[in-house]
């Protein structure tokens, strides 16, 4: 008997070894290697932080997690979206253009 999930029947699972699996050669869903990196990147960073993936869109885990954010902006985005703010993407990006620019990934000098 099949199990129902999500409307369609699963009808068995076989675990199967990664390196075993190969692409299908017609699939449309395609990504770049420059999409692939920001998708790990945005993992790496919030893969296992419920309280901020699931709050926001793709478009803001995407903006937070690019390489050229400053980490103390990062953080104190992160910090509103988990006390339940609505951030969006644009607003984050426009903060961003107006943060000085500093090495990347370093926070800011208090001096």
């Amino acid at each position: 008997m099949p199990i129902e999930h999500s409307g369609w029947p699963v009808y068995s699972v076989e675990p199967r070894p990664i390196a075993g699996l190969i692409p299908y050669a017609r699939n449309a869903r395609t990504h770049s290697a420059d999409q692939v990196a920001a998708l790990v990147r945005v993992a790496s960073l919030y893969g296992e932080r419920e309280a901020i993936w699931s709050r926001v869109s793709w478009q803001v885990l995407g903006v937070l997690a690019a390489p050229a954010m400053p980490s103390d902006l990062r953080t104190e985005y992160e910090a509103r979206i988990e006390a339940g703010e609505v951030v969006t993407a644009k607003e984050i990006a426009a903060r961003r253009k107006a943060f000085p620019r500093q090495s990347i990934g370093q926070p800011r000098s208090r001096s």
